[in-house]
C-alpha cells in the first residue's frame, strides 16, 4: 500500500512527528513551506478583516485576572480536555463514548475499520468544542489589561473564525490517515501467520497496539488544535514581563 500524505500547514511538531512515525505522512515542512502554505490559508476577505483590528481599538484600563490566573485557567482547561481524551480509551472508564470493544475470538478478516473512525470523529468533535470555549474564555481574561493586549484578543478572535473550516477540513484528514494504518495492522496478521489460532492472537495484540497509536494521534492533534491559546496565554506572560521591567 502506497504512503499517504497530507498537507499539514497548522500541525504541531508533536503531530508531524507521530503521523511520520506511523508511516502516513512526511517527516516535516521546512520553514519557507510552512510560511507558504499558511499564507495560502487566508483570502481577501480575511486579509481585510484583520487588518481592521489594528488601530481599531480604544485604549483599555487595566482589569481583569492576573497573568498568573490566565495561565491557571488554561492549565486547568487544557487538563480536562486531555483527561476527556485519555478516558475515552479506558474500556473501565465512564466515558459517554469508549474505545469500541472488539470480538477476541474474531478473525482480522472480519473486523471493521468504521466503528473505530467513528469513535475518533466523535472525540475531534467534543475535542472542537473543549478547545474552541476555552481559547475565548482565555480571550475574555486576557482583554481589558492593555491595548497591546486587546488588540491581540481581538485578532485572535479574527483569525479563529478565519480557520475554523479550514482547520476542520484539515484534522478531518485524520481518520483516513487511521484506516490505512488500520488496514495495514490488518494485512500483516493475515499474511504473516496461516494458523487461525496464531492469527487471531496476533490480532488482537494489533488492536491493542491500534487503540495506542488512536489515542497517541488524538492527543497530538489535541496539541495541535491548542496551539492558538497556548500562544496567547504565552503573550499575556510575556507582556506581563516587559511591563515589570519596563
Amino acid at each position: 500500500m502506497s504512503q499517504a500524505t497530507t498537507p499539514l500547514p497548522g500541525a504541531s511538531p508533536r503531530l508531524v512527528r507521530f503521523i511520520a512515525g506511523l508511516g502516513l505522512g512526511p517527516a516535516a515542512l521546512s520553514r519557507e513551506q510552512y510560511a507558504r502554505r499558511l499564507g495560502q490559508l487566508f483570502d481577501l476577505h480575511d486579509s481585510i478583516a484583520i487588518a481592521a483590528v489594528h488601530g481599531g481599538l480604544p485604549a483599555a484600563i487595566p482589569a481583569g485576572p492576573a497573568p498568573a490566573e490566565v495561565t491557571a485557567l488554561f492549565l486547568e482547561g487544557r487538563g480536562a480536555i486531555l483527561r476527556a481524551a485519555v478516558l475515552a480509551f479506558d474500556p473501565q472508564g465512564r466515558a459517554r463514548i469508549r474505545f469500541p470493544c472488539a470480538d477476541p475470538q474474531a478473525p482480522p478478516t472480519a473486523a471493521a475499520v468504521e466503528p473505530y473512525l467513528a469513535f475518533y470523529r466523535v472525540q475531534q468533535s467534543e475535542a472542537e468544542h473543549r478547545i474552541r470555549r476555552l481559547q475565548a474564555q482565555v480571550r475574555q481574561a486576557a482583554s481589558g489589561r492593555s491595548p497591546q493586549l486587546d488588540e491581540l484578543c481581538a485578532l485572535d478572535a479574527v483569525v479563529a473564525r478565519s480557520m475554523a473550516a479550514r482547520a476542520r477540513g484539515f484534522f478531518s484528514t485524520i481518520p483516513g490517515l487511521l484506516q490505512i494504518h488500520f488496514e495495514q495492522l490488518q494485512a500483516a496478521c493475515t499474511g504473516e501467520r496461516a494458523d487461525e489460532h496464531e492469527s487471531a492472537r496476533g490480532w488482537r495484540q494489533a488492536l491493542q497496539q491500534f487503540r495506542r497509536d488512536m489515542q497517541g494521534m488524538l492527543l497530538a492533534e489535541i496539541e495541535t488544535r491548542l496551539l492558538p491559546v497556548t500562544g496567547l496565554v504565552e503573550a499575556v506572560a510575556a507582556h506581563q514581563t516587559k511591563e515589570t521591567h519596563d
